[in-house]
């Protein structure tokens, strides 16, 4: 406190103020390499971060050595320090017990400001006693220091590091160019002419090199005169093309220069041009090699030599059958526009182009019920061709088949009216295809037929009708069996494209375990309170036969419940019931009388005008949908 005439002060407490000595830390780069090419001179071994923190830090020297899985390997000649690819300090062969270097007054490290150290030496044999080999794995380590660090504003040294910072583990990898011929491009037979063919396909595959050379080499049963033959070779290598060489020759090389990465594969194909005068039954085969330096080293390396794919000059062909896609047999409508067919073509050593297609229905008289052909690629509509007659001829096709692969075309029918004024119910429109017409890839054109018009080429059959029903299970509202009246069958019957059928007869199997069943009946699944109008229903053996004195229509969709009295519901008791397949084969369209008495499913499209049970419009099971039905079981 001050008081008159006199000054005086208070000491205050100040506390203490501590000064943080600086500190280095080493550590790993993450960009550390993992690989030294073998002969390479000044390659990395080992990249670290230096990281000063409380205040700047001077290095004076680094103790570096490193350890191998080679014994044999005990230095490696010139190496030394690096910092942004600049050296710091001379060159010294380094040990494996170490190597002290001293960057001089170069190497300061400041807070905030990281450096990169790079250790570099040769991957190189020091002494030609072969003490360095491809495969040898070797680890650089800064070994810890000795007094070897001082701190530019404490002053003072530390020694840095601790203990030793290894690098990643580097193995030597010997650039080399590995050639192989790519299995997937096989041998090929080829027709001539041919512009810019592929006659050849490999794979390239390096160490880090710049590819100079390519070196191919001709050969054949002919080989003169199959090489007379061919002319413009070149070669396509990664995105690349080497110059064109108009004259074909037994020997011939590219000049290329193109560095190819570590560990990087090439694709190389070679093409040429083959004329006319080419013999059928020539061969030729592409042998090569690929010569180049090493990426680091600049050392002289060569490719092992590759017989290449063997190429035949041959004949062309396409041929036609049916493909595993065509449609079974089925009923079809009138009026719908229905799949009958595949045709899968196959060209063999050409490409071809066919250009008109000659389609033919197999039953000269359901032409009536086809009002024209589409062909079809997949989803693309190729062409709408209408009959004439039986034929229907589909002229300016341009129907691409490349040489040694299919092309599936599909044949639709659009189909007409069915019945009065219309064509006549339940015809076949089985349809064939009866000849094609082709151009090769020189141009010629040629026309083929089917085995014998038909054969190979012909489809299922197809039958049409005014409309069709299909049968579907319904669900039995009980599967539990007991004593009593129950539902032992239930099933749909849908009339296709809204045009009523009608039916008169249908029969169910029936097998039964312990229990009995009698007095069967026939419901509408809409009015289970009385018997289905003028049926009736008998059991003979294992066959349940309903029969209708009258049509029995349906428009639509329409559910019917078969009934029968059960006893003998015991455990272990079951009854089960389905719609068999009564008829193997197809029967035309007769008067309902004449149906084969085997038929699980008499019914008719009525397309007889006017219909009765007389007209001949009456069908029996045969490719019902869903005929044989599964069966519905109760047990208990």
């Amino acid at each position: 406190a001050a008081t008159k005439g006199s000054l005086s002060f208070t000491p205050i407490d100040a506390g203490l103020m501590t000064i943080d000595q600086g500190t280095l830390v080493i550590t790993k780069s993450s960009d550390s390499p993992a690989t030294a090419e073998l002969e390479g001179t000044g390659v990395s071994f080992a990249k670290y971060t230096l990281h000063a923190a409380g205040e700047p830090m001077k290095i004076e020297n680094f103790i570096i050595g490193f350890t191998s899985s080679n014994i044999l390997l005990t230095k490696l000649r010139n190496g030394g320090l690096f910092v942004d690819d600049t050296q710091i300090g001379s060159m010294q062969d380094i040990t494996v017990g170490g190597t002290q270097f001293n960057p001089g007054s170069a190497l300061i490290v400041y807070p905030g400001k990281d450096i990169s150290l790079e250790i570099r030496a040769d991957a190189h044999d020091n002494d030609g006693s072969n003490d360095i080999a491809a495969d040898d794995e070797v680890t650089i380590s800064i070994k810890p220091g000795v007094k070897n660090v001082e701190r530019m504003t404490s002053l003072g040294y530390i020694d840095a590091p601790i203990s030793a910072v290894p690098g990643n583990l580097l193995v030597i990898d010997e650039a080399d160019i590995k050639l192989f011929k790519y299995t997937a491009f096989a041998n090929q037979a080829v027709t001539a002419p041919q512009t810019a063919y592929k006659i050849g396909e490999f794979r390239i595959q390096t160490g880090g090199m710049n590819m100079n050379t390519f070196n191919l080499t001709l050969s054949g049963n002919n080989s003169n005169r199959a090489i007379s033959s061919m002319s413009d070779l070149y070669v396509v290598y990664g995105d690349k093309k080497t110059l064109t060489k108009t004259t074909a020759a037994t020997t011939q090389s590219w000049s290329v220069n193109q560095l190819v990465d570590d560990d990087a594969t090439i694709n190389v194909s070679i093409y040429a041009t083959l004329s006319p005068t080419a013999i059928i039954g020539d061969t030729l085969m592409a042998t090569f090699e690929v010569d180049g330096t090493t990426a680091a080293a600049g050392q002289a390396v060569n490719s092992n030599t590759v017989d290449g794919q063997m190429i035949t000059i041959g004949t062309g062909s396409i041929v036609v059958v049916n493909d595993a896609s065509t449609p079974v047999a089925s009923l079809i409508v009138g009026n719908t526009m229905a799949k009958i067919g595949s045709f899968k073509f196959t060209a063999s050593n050409d490409s071809f182009t066919i250009d008109e297609i000659v389609l033919k229905v197999v039953a000269a008289a359901a032409g009536a019920a086809i009002q024209n052909y589409e062909l079809k690629d997949g989803v693309t509509i190729l062409k709408d061709q209408p009959m004439s007659g039986s034929y229907a001829t589909a002229t300016g096709l341009a129907i691409a088949v490349p040489a040694n692969s299919n092309k599936v075309i599909d044949l639709y029918v659009n189909l007409g009216g069915i019945g009065q004024g219309f064509a006549s119910t339940s015809l076949d429109v089985a349809s064939a295809l009866n000849s094609f017409e082709y151009i090769s890839s020189s141009g010629s054109k040629t026309r083929t037929y089917g085995a014998s018009g038909f054969g190979a080429t012909t489809t299922s059959d197809f039958y049409v009708y005014k409309t069709k029903p299909t049968i579907t299970n319904v669900a039995l509202p009980t599967t539990v069996l007991s004593n009593g009246t129950q539902s032992i069958y239930q099933y749909t019957v849908t009339a296709d494209a809204g045009i009523t059928i009608a039916w008169q007869v249908v029969k169910f199997n029936i097998a039964t375990t312990t229990a009995s069943v009698a007095t069967f009946n026939l419901y509408d699944a809409s009015n289970q309170s009385s018997v289905l109008a003028n049926t009736t229903c008998s059991l003979l053996a294992a066959t349940i036969t309903c029969t209708s004195s009258t049509d029995q229509e349906v428009g639509g969709s329409k559910t019917y419940v078969l009934k029968a009295t059960v006893a003998g519901a015991v455990t272990g008791a079951s009854v089960s019931v389905n719609i068999p397949t009564g008829v193997g084969s197809f029967a035309a369209s007769v008067a309902e009388g004449s149906v084969a008495g085997t038929s699980s499913f008499t019914w008719s499209d009525e397309s007889a005008q006017p219909h009765t049970a007389t007209t001949p419009d009456w069908n029996n099971d045969f490719l019902v949908k869903n005929i044989p039905t599964d069966s519905l079981t109760l047990s208990k």
